[in-house]
């Protein structure tokens, strides 16, 4: 009985599983590396965890792929107009997933650093506190002006205190 020959995986394959890949091949090697990432910045992933980390890794080969194959063309080829909303809707959908997974969720430094007592704050943590609220003060103030239309005489007197 002749053994049937196993069809290219590309960015477009319809039948794109985590079982269809070889490990031996880059695109394997590549699924694997980005699961176990996953799951070493994660810990010990729960089985529900785990479907959506084996996700994330078919559509990360996708993406991959579809820039492969937009990089491979001379110029850039012809970028159709299908190949780029695809391109954008599963880097969307990696997006959403790894929200989902809790990886992308980092508190941000004004937060990090209001969580902490002015006394124990390190010199360091103090400069930076100030700094941003030195940003957050001219970005009010900017932001101000700019409703009231005096733009011009705010970035004059940043411009004279720097």
């Amino acid at each position: 009985m002749a053994r049937r020959k196993r069809r290219r995986i590309g960015a477009f394959s319809k039948r794109l599983a985590f079982s269809d890949l070889d490990g031996r091949t880059n695109a394997g090697k590549f699924v694997n590396s980005i699961k176990n990432d996953l799951e070493a910045q994660i810990g010990n992933p729960s089985p529900g965890q785990q479907i959506l980390i084996k996700l994330i890794a078919i559509k990360v080969l996708r993406c991959e792929m579809m820039y492969d194959q937009v990089l491979s063309k001379p110029n850039g080829g012809d970028l159709q107009d299908r190949v780029e909303n695809y391109f954008l809707a599963w880097s969307n959908s990696v997006r959403r997933d790894l929200e989902a997974l809790g990886v992308l969720d980092s508190p941000s430094s004004m937060d990090a650093l209001r969580g902490i007592d002015p006394a124990a704050m390190t010199d360091e943590q103090l400069d930076a506190t100030l700094a941003l609220m030195q940003r957050r003060q001219a970005d009010w103030a900017h932001a101000e002006a700019e409703r009231s239309g005096e733009i011009e005489l705010v970035e004059m007197e940043v411009s004279a205190s720097d």
